[in-house]
């Protein structure tokens, strides 16, 4: 057995200032505040010395509900929505999610419903660094059955660009809880019924929609604002 083979260096120096130089000839003093020493040392342990320990980092397990709520996410992502990472939030996991494309957003929402898994949004999915970014939050034991489904508003709002009206666009939808509102911007004079019955013939989505105001936009000529109460059972 042995101590092993250490080698050690010391080095010391300073700064200089210069009082004269001329040519060769300098006269210098060192400068206060810049001694410095180093020291360094190299140790190979002896043959007979045990290996150190080298830490690794072990991550905590996820838990039986995470587990298995990754196992169905997996399932349905389809491989064009991306799991950034599930986590509990008291009885409920939440779930950051990612995709590259709008129609990969509302397909896995659908996937969902389809699924029965039921889910709450607590970020709806907005155009961010080149991608499209969410988080859901699903409780512990629901399912998406009738009146149990709550997409986010991106997707409420893409089912009503179904109508397909050239003269009708989607400005904006927001969550009201039970109901969603709708407020749509109407070019012309495009009579309300015949825009109901365009949204009635291109989705079966919403299980009532109530229309709640018609109102011309005095700064801007020949432009409404139509205002809808959308539910989904």
């Amino acid at each position: 057995s042995g101590t092993g083979l250490a080698l050690a260096t010391e080095f010391r120096g300073r700064e200089h200032v210069d009082l004269y130089s001329y040519e060769s000839a300098r006269i210098s003093v060192p400068k206060p505040g810049t001694g410095r020493t180093l020291n360094e040392q190299i140790r190979w342990p002896s043959t007979d010395e045990p290996r150190p320990v080298v830490e690794t980092y072990v991550p905590t397990p996820e838990s039986a509900r995470i587990v298995d709520l990754r196992r169905q996410l997996d399932a349905l992502t389809a491989g064009a929505v991306r799991i950034g990472g599930l986590s509990e939030s008291g009885e409920r996991v939440s779930a950051s999610l990612s995709a590259s494309r709008s129609e990969e957003v509302v397909a896995f929402e659908d996937r969902l419903r389809e699924a029965g898994l039921a889910y709450d949004v607590t970020r709806a999915p907005i155009w961010s660094g080149n991608e499209y970014s969410m988080e859901f939050l699903f409780p512990p034991t629901a399912s998406a059955g009738p009146g149990n489904w709550h997409p986010s508003v991106f997707r409420v709002a893409h089912e009503l660009e179904r109508l397909q009206h050239p003269m009708v666009s989607v400005s904006k939808v927001t969550n009201e809880g039970d109901s969603y509102l709708a407020a749509l911007d109407v070019i012309g004079t495009e009579s309300v019924d015949t825009i109901l019955k365009r949204l009635h013939a291109n989705t079966t989505m919403f299980s009532a929609i109530d229309v709640l105001d018609d109102t011309p936009q005095a700064d801007r000529r020949n432009l409404r604002l139509l205002r809808l109460r959308v539910r989904i059972d």
